[in-house]
């Protein structure tokens, strides 16, 4: 997206939705309030959400988008502790690699939702009400060559080269983040849409199933949102492809650039946990874990540094009845994980 039409949507977004938010909320309908865990299969959520895998750029567009929210009401300056390097069993210090160096959100509408009415959202997010993100964005690399007579765009930060910038929609709950990249827009609707994908150096369309759209609609004394579910997993037309509407309840705004380094989006407090491993497969855990705790699921990666009596060890050291410690991160106040990728296992 040119920065012309970025600065359009911003502008309608802004035109649009600013001077219409009430304070409503439509009743939902759906599912039992015990009914919170995912019924979705987790391999699959981890390739086509995009919230479980640590270099995917969805996930820091989410975390970046609804930081702001955070700065802006002043519950983002938990600072990260310095945590020691820890060896793999091969040898290796693990080390977790973005896309970006920096990522800077321009400007953010704020709402609230409620997460019932949408049960993708709920499987991702979690139960409750949803902080929903509507931002601009723009993602940078660290320029190391400058080519000679070519001055940066505009509002550039000094020794960075614009990637990518677009708008999207981020939701959070207590479970988890998503977010989606801007499609379209007309009659006073925003239109967003998951086959629209970062990769490393630009925006890609794939319409590999599933697609989903995310509707930001702004008319006289109302904002809503809309969930359209177009192709199933199977790549067939989904049997009811009606928009589901809820009312967003507005927070409030985000009108101040701020330029994140990757470095902080990513390095989190983190939690312990003693659960009892249940069984696994090559890149999944099941575990039981004491209440409070929701985690059932621990996914794992080459990041993962297993140990096994203060030694270095690898996942086929692990079995079923195993009590395990894993740590993982906590990336916002409030997070309650159903399912976590695990930074370390020990037992």
């Amino acid at each position: 997206m040119t920065k012309r039409i970025l600065n359009g949507m911003w502008a309608f977004m802004l035109a649009a939705a600013l001077p219409l938010m009430t304070v409503s909320c439509l009743k939902t309908e759906g599912y039992p309030d015990d009914e919170h865990e995912p019924t979705i299969d987790y391999p699959e959520l981890e390739v086509a959400v995009g919230t479980m895998q640590r270099d995917d750029a969805g996930r820091l567009l989410a975390i970046a988008a609804t930081r702001s929210f955070d700065t802006r009401t002043d519950l983002g300056a938990t600072q990260a502790p310095n945590r020691a390097p820890l060896l793999r069993a091969d040898g290796y210090r693990p080390y977790v690699s973005y896309p970006y160096d920096a990522i800077q959100i321009s400007g953010a509408l704020f709402y609230t939702v409620s997460g019932d009415r949408f049960p993708f959202l709920r499987q991702i997010c979690g139960q409750g009400d949803l902080l929903v993100t509507v931002s601009a964005f723009t993602a940078y690399v660290e320029l190391h060559d400058k080519p000679e007579n070519l001055e940066p765009p505009l509002n550039t930060p000094p020794g960075m080269q614009i990637v990518v910038s677009d708008g999207m929609i981020a939701f959070r709950g207590p479970a988890g983040v998503y977010s989606c990249l801007l499609n379209d827009g007309a009659n006073y609707t925003a239109i967003f849409s998951s086959h629209k994908k970062l990769t490393e150096h630009e925006v890609i369309k794939d319409f590999t199933p599933p697609l989903y759209y995310f509707y930001l609609n702004a008319e006289v004394g109302r904002t809503r949102l809309g969930f359209q579910s177009l192709l199933g997993e199977d790549g067939m037309l989904h049997p009811d492809t009606n928009i589901v509407w809820a009312e967003l309840v507005p927070q409030g705004t985000y009108t101040e650039p701020h330029l994140y380094d990757v470095d902080e989006l990513t390095k989190f407090p983190q939690s312990s946990l003693v659960c009892t491993l249940t069984g696994m497969t090559d890149s999944l855990m099941f575990v039981t874990a004491p209440a409070p705790s929701e985690i059932r699921n621990v996914l794992f990666d080459a990041y993962t540094v297993f140990t096994e009596k203060g030694q270095p060890a690898t996942a086929d050291a692990f079995k079923a009845g195993d009590v395990i410690t894993i740590t993982y991160d906590e990336p916002y106040e409030g997070y309650r994980p159903w399912i976590v990728f695990a930074n370390t296992v020990s037992k």
